[in-house]
């Protein structure tokens, strides 16, 4: 007879810490040549850390430029341990057309700790015309 201890049966001890889903993003219709322009940011609170698991860009040219010129749009993140601003997700266009549209989206595990910050952000680097964004991220903040 085989005797199976109650102890491999035990559940691991479960922890709640907090979770909180957010999810950052902005559209920004019909707007005109500009340079980089931060949309939205978020730091991480102290005593929290976060877990990034989406993030989406997405441009659409609404009219046409005089003089067209690069149409970027990006995700950033700053980590609290250094190496200043990094792109995560990065999307650009140099059309021309009014229709001309671009996205890209990407689902990932990116821990951030407190104090890190993660921004969208976009710029066109046209003559006239004007060009709809949007940038948006998706993540769970927990305790520590």
């Amino acid at each position: 007879m085989v005797r199976i201890s109650a102890t491999f049966l035990a559940r691991p001890e479960y922890y709640d810490r907090n979770p909180i889903s957010r999810v950052l993003s902005g559209y920004y219709a019909a707007q005109s040549p500009h340079a980089f322009t931060e949309r939205w940011s978020y730091t991480v609170p102290a005593g929290r850390k976060a877990l990034v698991s989406e993030l989406q860009l997405y441009f659409y040219r609404r009219t046409a430029a005089t003089t067209v010129g690069l149409v970027y749009a990006y995700i950033q993140v700053n980590f609290v341990s250094g190496g200043g601003w990094v792109a995560v997700l990065v999307q650009e266009m140099v059309t021309n057309n009014v229709g001309d549209k671009d996205h890209a989206e990407v689902g990932l595990l990116l821990f951030l700790s407190a104090g890190d910050v993660i921004r969208g952000a976009d710029a066109d680097g046209s003559t006239g015309g004007t060009v709809s964004f949007g940038e948006s991220a998706t993540l769970t903040e927990y305790d520590v």
